[in-house]
């Protein structure tokens, strides 16, 4: 959940696609499958 967290700090600083599709793929990976499937869907929302 930390790197999670942490990806919300670089994301302030680095606003990427990859930036937000590797948070997305944390938040899966740290059980969070609903918010990594959010996640994903906002960043092809963004394109």
């Amino acid at each position: 959940m930390q790197i999670v967290a942490l990806y919300g700090e670089l994301l302030k600083f680095e606003p990427t696609s990859v930036v937000r599709l590797n948070q997305a793929i944390a938040m899966c990976m740290a059980g969070r499958p609903e918010n990594a499937l959010a996640a994903l869907n906002d960043i092809e929302n963004l394109q």
